[in-house]
């Protein structure tokens, strides 16, 4: 792999940063009242936030199990201009992880399942080589599986579990299993499987029966099952600080690692119920908040690291369709905080669970970053003959420019070179040589290019464009 490729994929491959600087809480802090922070947390909002592109955000905070504030700005449909309110319902993406994980869990609380199984014992369709991947390295995101699995011309099927695992399979182990950490929604997919087979029915009716019921989370669903009235509609987050619609993929295909729903309310109810013992056994909540082996920072289903004021933080973050996600738990603090947003990307810089948890305590955050200008060189921008696939492409937070030089194709990621992009077919290109490995495919409907998809073994990574 050339060094341009290995810096592209690996560009493409990594999360957003946590960019927001610490900030310690000075002995003595004293929380504001609900009314102050409602309106702090409101300015910001109003400000920063929704002129950003995000038609609407739903925040709930509580405290020990109270609420200090639960409210909703903005539109859940842009279209009727139909306004989000606190029953309003979003996806949470990779939010969902914790789910699948609980579920499995309860089954090891069980005795139905063990930690050290291989997945061969309980699924079928494996590659050889993924069949000693145990269960612990599913949930901790140490089995080696590439990150995603989904076939991009196959996004709009109603796909069956055992019709992921069948497209999963074509790809091969990244590195060895329990060897290194790599964040695999692979990985939450097979487990989705092994929660459907192990407890005999559907995800979504496991997920209501183990989980939404006992708890009283009445939102709490596989996104197909929701209310159309109770949903918001999803965009994409354009660089003019307008929206789009974001690209279709069937909720069937999100089985396990990001298909499902709940509002900011039954989230914080959720953080409450998780975190002070009613959903796993002592034993099972420990090894879900707590890293071990090659998983630095993630136990299961959850990331562990240090909060912006420094105590200790169990989080996570999920981007889906045209959903975003934050949602936080302060053990130190008994504090919830969950953000919800129809719209994607998230906010790149902030870490925005730990921005307004630092208000709720009574600290003061620093500013959230300004959005980066995007600024087009005169070779995306003039010359005869420019096809429209030059512009400014973006994916998690990293912008990849794509300019038409001399009669040829060039695309150059965040510091560092450009490269040429050779036809194959079609809106098909490879990278960096004609014969290359990395494929470049531009996506192309009604409205013009929306963006692009890299394919570098097996796995599918795409970029919108937006600009």
């Amino acid at each position: 792999m050339s060094p341009f490729t290995r810096c592209f994929v690996s560009l493409l491959l990594a999360s957003a940063p946590l960019r927001l600087t610490n900030a310690q809480l000075a002995a003595g802090t004293i929380p504001p009242t609900n009314a102050e922070l409602a309106a702090r947390v409101d300015s910001i909002v109003r400000a920063d936030i929704l002129p950003r592109g995000f038609p609407s955000v739903s925040i709930t905070v509580t405290r020990g199990g109270k609420t200090l504030l639960e409210q909703v700005w903005g539109v859940a449909n842009v279209a009727t201009g139909q306004k989000a309110d606190p029953s309003t319902i979003y996806r949470i993406g990779s939010v969902s992880k914790q789910f699948t994980a609980a579920l499995v869990l309860k089954l090891v609380d069980r005795g139905k399942l063990a930690l050290s199984d291989s997945i061969g014992r309980h699924l079928n369709g494996l590659r050889p080589e993924w069949k000693a991947i145990t269960i612990e390295q599913l949930l901790n995101h140490t089995s080696g599986l590439p990150r995603d699995f989904l076939d991009l011309t196959r996004v709009r099927e109603n796909l069956s579990g055992d019709a992921l695992i069948a497209m999963a399979a074509r790809d091969s182990l990244v590195s060895k299993p329990g060897t290194a950490y790599a964040y695999s929604n692979t990985g939450y997919m097979l487990l989705g499987n092994i929660v459907e087979k192990l407890y005999g029915k559907p995800y979504a009716i496991a997920l209501r029966d183990e989980i939404a019921k006992p708890l009283g989370l009445s939102s709490v669903d596989v996104c197909d099952d929701i209310p159309t009235g109770r949903a918001a509609v999803g965009y994409i987050r354009l660089s003019d600080g307008k929206n789009g619609p974001p690209n279709y993929q069937h909720i069937s295909q999100a089985l396990g690692d990001g298909g499902v729903c709940a509002t900011a309310s039954d989230m914080a109810k959720w953080n409450h119920a998780l975190h002070n013992g009613r959903v796993v056994s002592t034993a099972s909540y420990a090894a879900m908040t707590t890293p071990r082996g090659a998983a630095k920072g993630y136990g299961f289903g959850l990331s562990v690291r240090k909060s912006l004021w420094g105590s200790p933080a169990v989080v996570h973050d999920g981007v889906t369709g045209g959903f975003s996600s934050h949602n936080g738990w302060y053990p130190a603090e008994s504090l919830s905080v969950t953000l919800l947003y129809n719209a994607r990307p998230r906010l790149d810089d902030a870490a925005m669970a730990d921005f307004v948890g630092l208000i709720a305590l009574g600290g003061t955050p620093r500013p959230i970053p300004p959005p980066p200008a995007i600024e087009l060189p005169l070779s995306a921008t003039q010359g005869e003959g420019r096809p429209k696939l030059v512009g400014a492409y973006e994916a998690v937070g990293n912008v990849f420019i794509v300019t038409f030089e001399d009669g040829n194709l060039y695309v150059t990621p965040p510091a560092g070179a450009k490269q040429q992009l050779f036809l194959k077919s079609g809106t098909t290109y490879a990278l960096g040589k004609p014969d290359g490995g990395t494929l470049v495919t531009f996506m192309v409907d009604a409205s013009g290019v929306t963006g692009f998809t890299v394919r570098q073994n097996g796995v599918d990574r795409e970029l919108r464009k937006v600009k």
